[in-house]
C-alpha cells in the first residue's frame, strides 16, 4: 500500500488549519475553565464521623453567609462524597473568616481536617 503524503499536502494542511481555527474560536467563545490554583480561593477538605448531606451543609453555610458574602450560595461549592468527605471551595477569606467557617461545620458533627 502507498500512502500519497506530499499529493495530498493541501487536503492534510487544510483539515488541521480547519481544527486550529475551531479551537482558536472555541477559546475566544467559552474562554478557560480556571480552577482554584489559577482564580485563588479557599479549600476546606474535612471528614466527618457520621453521615453529612449537602443540604444540611448548605443551612449551616446560608447563615454564616450575612456574615461573609464569599459563602453564599453562588460563590462556594460543595462536594459530599460516600466516604464522609466534604469539600468547600470558596473566594479568597481571611483568617479569621477561616476559623468561622470551621465552627460552623463543626456544628454539623465531629471531623478531622485534611485540607485547608
Amino acid at each position: 500500500m502507498k500512502i500519497r503524503f506530499v499529493e495530498d499536502l493541501k487536503i492534510y494542511m487544510s483539515i488541521s488549519l480547519l481544527f486550529i481555527i475551531i479551537s482558536i474560536a472555541a477559546v475566544f467563545v467559552k474562554g478557560f475553565n480556571y480552577g482554584i490554583d489559577f482564580s485563588g480561593g479557599n479549600l476546606f477538605q474535612v471528614t466527618y464521623d457520621n453521615n453529612i448531606t449537602l443540604s444540611e451543609v448548605n443551612e449551616k453555610l446560608d447563615k454564616i453567609a450575612n456574615d461573609i458574602p464569599q459563602m453564599n450560595a453562588n460563590s462556594r461549592k460543595v462536594q459530599i462524597s460516600d466516604d464522609k468527605v466534604v469539600i468547600l471551595r470558596s473566594q479568597e477569606i481571611n483568617e479569621d473568616e477561616k476559623v468561622i467557617v470551621l465552627e460552623t461545620l463543626k456544628s454539623l458533627g465531629t471531623y478531622k481536617i485534611d485540607k485547608v
